[in-house]
């Protein structure tokens, strides 16, 4: 199954941990990597709120997402992944991302 994370880049990013959990040693059965992919969370990282104080105060019908990511490439990332998303309804789309000081908005 597709990795329950958004985003196309999600595809190879469970690649690669499940060749790393591999080249580490361990049995990994198609099992284990089935509910590992309709299980996994990353909070903070394209996550999208549905609940709370934030969610109460956006208007009807709004998508709300956070995300960490703090380079251009994260960036990049949210854009290719928010791109993807099949609008059947026109609504209004909030993005929450946080960068510190040291971090380059602009590029992001």
């Amino acid at each position: 199954p597709l990795p329950r994370l958004p985003g196309r880049h999600q595809l190879a990013n469970a690649a690669a941990a499940i060749r790393a959990v591999k080249a580490a040693g361990f049995e990994v059965t198609e099992r284990m990597i089935e509910k590992a992919m309709t299980t996994v969370e990353w909070p903070g990282r394209l996550q999208r709120i549905l609940t709370g104080k934030i969610a109460e105060m956006a208007p009807k019908d709004a998508e709300i997402w956070i995300d960490g990511g703090h380079n251009p490439g994260a960036g990049e990332v949210i854009a290719e992944a928010m791109a993807g998303f099949e609008e059947k309804t026109p609504r209004p789309l909030f993005i929450i991302a946080g960068l510190i000081n040291t971090k380059d908005p602009v590029g992001y």
